[in-house]
């Protein structure tokens, strides 16, 4: 595999904003984790700027088609809702398969009623041959719901009075840091969640005091060539 490159890219339905500065707080939590990358390899991977993208369709619309005839809203069908953003985004002749890129979608939804199961699936890491790609790796990850929010530096407090879910291993400005480190490791390797151990495999949400990887995981991630001093 080639030396990564990761490129954000920011995708959001008709009838939901982009959050105020959302791409600078984008570009500046991957600088971040670069860093992080660096001082736990002594190398890592380079960034481009994230790019912007806005859906044709309102949410409600996008989940709708995303569940399919006779499935009632509240429905789990994230997978289709990250598959048709990405679908969008090649229509408009973005390249989605170009193995020296790993892409970071972050969608932005709107808050949802409590039990709602319309976005599960709206997020982590895939390979892209999902997307129809010739290959799998690098991957492809989402970050959706309230991570994306809180990426973009809104409280938890704040989150919570508008109606959004806020577990306690996601309601940190570090937490979305920690996620995509977490992630990345996902795209570029087969490893699985720790079971053991204080690593970004298991405690991704104590970034950035967690430890980077166990050896066996550490040379798995710099043996592929996917960072580079």
């Amino acid at each position: 595999m080639k030396p990564q490159t990761v490129e954000a890219v920011l995708y959001r339905p008709a009838d939901v904003p982009e959050p105020p500065g959302a791409a600078n707080f984008t570009a500046q939590a991957l600088a971040e984790v670069q860093g992080w990358y660096t001082d736990r390899l002594g190398a890592s991977f380079s960034i481009v700027p994230p790019v912007s993208f806005a859906a044709g369709q309102a949410w409600e619309e996008i989940a709708a088609a995303a569940r399919g005839p006779g499935y009632a809203p509240g429905t789990a069908c994230g997978f289709n809702i990250w598959r048709a953003a990405v679908a969008d985004i090649a229509s408009r002749g973005f390249n989605i398969c170009d193995d020296s890129r790993t892409r970071f979608l972050l969608y932005f939804r709107p808050p949802l009623p409590a039990g709602d199961e319309t976005p599960v699936g709206l997020g982590g890491t895939v390979g892209v041959e999902n997307f129809g790609c010739r290959y799998a790796r690098p991957g492809m990850f989402c970050m959706s719901d309230q991570m994306t929010r809180l990426l973009c530096g809104e409280t938890t407090e704040a989150l919570r009075a508008a109606g959004w879910d806020v577990p306690w291993f996601a309601s940190t400005e570090r937490a979305p840091r920690g996620a995509i480190a977490h992630e990345l490791v996902h795209c570029w390797t087969e490893l699985p969640h720790s079971e053991t151990g204080h690593t970004i495999t298991n405690s991704w949400w104590d970034w950035p005091e967690v430890g980077f990887l166990r050896e066996e995981e550490r040379i798995l991630v710099t043996s592929g060539a996917l960072v580079r001093a």
